[in-house]
């Protein structure tokens, strides 16, 4: 129930994400109904994968930057850290971003 509890979750940060890019309620539709949808996510998450946790988290990092929550968004990206080590790659971009906002 956990696993597909961040199916949701993911449906619908996607959906919140695509509010910063696109104005168009179609396409925040369809790529949540994707995600929802989608037969290889279903059948990981059957299966007890945690890789729709670590989706989970990372969208939630990129939720919170957008939103200009930085504490917020490093602290859950150390979280996701800890899961699995590859949600590191987004700290060297989200790092720039803020080096470019900031100076």
């Amino acid at each position: 129930i956990f696993f597909a509890m961040c199916d949701l979750g993911c449906a619908y940060m996607a959906y919140g994400i695509l509010k910063y890019f696109t104005t168009e309620a179609s396409a925040k539709k369809a790529i949540s109904l994707f995600i929802l949808f989608n037969p290889i996510v279903v059948n990981v998450s059957t299966r007890g994968n945690s890789d729709m946790v670590i989706t989970f988290l990372s969208l939630l990092v990129m939720i919170c930057y957008y939103e200009k929550r930085y504490i917020e968004s490093a602290l859950w990206l150390g979280f996701a850290a800890h899961f699995k080590m590859y949600p590191i790659i987004y700290a060297a971009p989200l790092v720039f971003g803020l080096l470019q906002e900031f100076v």
